[in-house]
């Protein structure tokens, strides 16, 4: 299931695979700006974004545990291009972070 909705990340974002291992991904999403430029289309300036997989073990609260597999995501989410604003980073960052929740809450 978490696979799935990977792939649904990736496509709806237009995200290119970076790196890919058991245990994590690394995707590149926006593109630098003399592709942009070259290409035309988005305007985003491109962030890297690791997601991390885990399951979580006996760590989880008695009141979260359930009958559902889980699996624990950390997200690491850094510029990739030097004229990111801080203000204009965490923006993007928060936005991506929202809709990287919302494919992966539904069971």
């Amino acid at each position: 299931m978490l696979l799935l909705k990977m792939i649904g990340f990736i496509e709806e974002q237009r995200a290119e695979v970076r790196e890919v291992s058991d245990h994590h991904i690394v995707l590149q999403i926006g593109r630098p700006w003399y592709s942009r430029w070259w290409r035309g289309g988005e305007r985003r300036r491109p962030v890297r974004v690791r997601l991390d997989f885990a399951d979580p073990g006996e760590d989880l609260p008695a009141w979260q545990n359930s009958t559902a597999r889980r699996s624990v995501v950390n997200v690491d989410i850094r510029p990739m291009a030097l004229s990111f604003g801080s203000r204009d980073f965490h923006r993007r960052a928060q936005g991506l972070l929202r809709n990287l929740r919302l494919h992966f809450v539904a069971d």
